[in-house]
């Protein structure tokens, strides 16, 4: 079994919440930000690609 470093913190320091409680700097929810430093890296793993789908979404619905 490998071991991988710990995924790195998405936050941009823009901390603005929107109305869903989502960051609106890296996307993360109030939950997943208080839970970031005691996640394993599987969840944080899981927490970013979340993020990603998130945000190539938008993308495609802005386009």
């Amino acid at each position: 079994m490998q071991n991988n470093p710990p995924a790195d913190s998405p936050c941009k320091l823009i901390c603005k919440l929107n109305p869903s409680n989502v960051c609106q700097g890296c996307g993360r929810t109030l939950d997943e930000i208080g839970h970031w430093q005691a996640a394993s890296n599987e969840e944080r793993q899981t927490i970013l690609n979340r993020i990603a789908l998130d945000q190539s979404t938008e993308d495609s619905v802005s386009a």
